[in-house]
């Protein structure tokens, strides 16, 4: 404003402090008045409202306690000594930021800072998986570090690769021994399914992401992830034609990797938003679920229709694909399990499919969720 009125003269500058002068003078004024108007307000609502009873006070508690989700299992102090390891931290940074300023001064002093931190890891630990989503209390109390989802072992040795409900991926090359993680700077850290393809060097590593457990917290993914370099990089597949694989969730991966490119199935699901707070909020409409299959390597996919396993459909959509699995020993046979269907057979590579004459069910049968392994030939073939 100074820049301004400078080059218009005495008389605009005068305006100018005639208009703050104003400004000071109303709020002046008015400003005494205006607070105690709302003082009298909060005070006329404060005395309005009945002091709390015991057990108001107790359910009030009760319910900031809930907020914070203690009734989930959280370790005992745990809040607590969170507060003082953050409290000890802050203190440590000031004393550290006093002494990066004395030592080099300027703003150098935030980039060697900064440089320096030493990281310390202190959770999340081990939590009930108690919940009570509906409003009543289930689940087993042991404490837990949340869901395996897959996890996928290279026949060459050494490399084991595990899924995570909502936590990644994580990889070892020493046979499980240690892990680290590999799958952090992702879109997204649900992953439903794993496989690897073994004849590759180093071996390529498939994540589907979505966690096709169907539970209230079983969030969704953004489709199916490749790395060649065992984790440090990866690559998003292409997806179908909208709505594509986004948002939702994958229940397994199978790849006949005696063929190249590889061949991919894949089994999929609805995917949910939601957490221990919330209930689930499906997030697709359930047309993609059910099985699918690339054989250029996952570049386009093809959905297998409904027809094929006796029309399966639930609310007007697919039935999911709970699994699917390949013969080791001859990848033209496939199987795949049908949520509310049954179990279909193919030894002409998925090209074909049999519903599978169970023994211990009438068939057809109309089956809940089905998981499904292939075991080595049998003495009769």
């Amino acid at each position: 404003m100074a820049e301004i009125f400078s080059k218009t003269g005495s008389s605009n500058r005068l305006l100018t402090v005639m208009i703050v002068l104003a400004s000071v003078v109303v709020i002046t004024v008015f400003g005494p008045e205006l607070k105690r108007g709302i003082a009298a307000q909060l005070f006329e609502t404060r005395a309005a409202r009945p002091p709390l009873n015991s057990a108001q006070r107790r359910n009030r508690e009760l319910y900031w306690a809930s907020r914070r989700g203690w009734q989930f299992g959280v370790p005992a102090k745990a809040y607590a000594d969170a507060v003082r390891v953050m409290q000890r931290e802050r203190a440590a940074a000031r004393q550290s930021t006093r002494a990066a300023k004395a030592l080099l001064g300027g703003p150098l002093a935030a980039s060697s800072l900064a440089s320096s931190l030493v990281w310390s890891f202190i959770g999340p630990q081990p939590i009930s998986t108690r919940s009570n989503f509906t409003g009543e209390v289930f689940g087993s109390p042991f404490a837990a570090t949340g869901r395996i989802t897959s996890i996928a072992i290279d026949p060459k040795g050494g490399l084991v690769v595990a899924g995570a409900a909502s936590g990644g991926v994580w990889l070892s090359t020493n046979d499980g021994a240690s892990f680290v993680p590999v799958f952090d700077a992702q879109p997204t850290l649900a992953v439903g399914a794993i496989a690897l393809d073994p004849t590759s060097s180093p071996t390529t590593i498939y994540v589907a992401t979505g966690e096709g457990n169907s539970s209230i917290d079983s969030l969704y993914g953004q489709g199916i992830f490749m790395s060649v370099d065992l984790g440090q990089h990866w690559t998003q597949l292409p997806q179908p034609a909208a709505p594509g694989f986004d948002h939702y969730s994958f229940t397994s991966l199978a790849i006949d990797a005696s063929v190249h490119p590889v061949t991919i199935y894949a089994g999929v699901t609805d995917g949910l938003s939601g957490s221990r707070t919330d209930g689930g909020i499906f997030e697709a409409d359930g047309s993609q679920d059910g099985l699918w299959k690339s054989i250029d390597g996952g570049s386009t996919w093809t959905h297998y229709a409904t027809a094929l396993f006796n029309g399966c459909v639930i609310g007007g959509e697919p039935c999911p694909a709970d699994d699917v699995v390949i013969d080791p020993s001859n990848p033209n046979n496939v199987y795949v399990a049908i949520d509310s269907g049954t179990v279909y057979w193919s030894h002409d590579a998925g090209t074909t499919w049999n519903p599978a004459p169970l023994p211990i069910f009438t068939n057809p049968v109309t089956e809940g969720r089905q998981g499904l392994a292939v075991g080595p030939p049998t003495a009769s073939g």
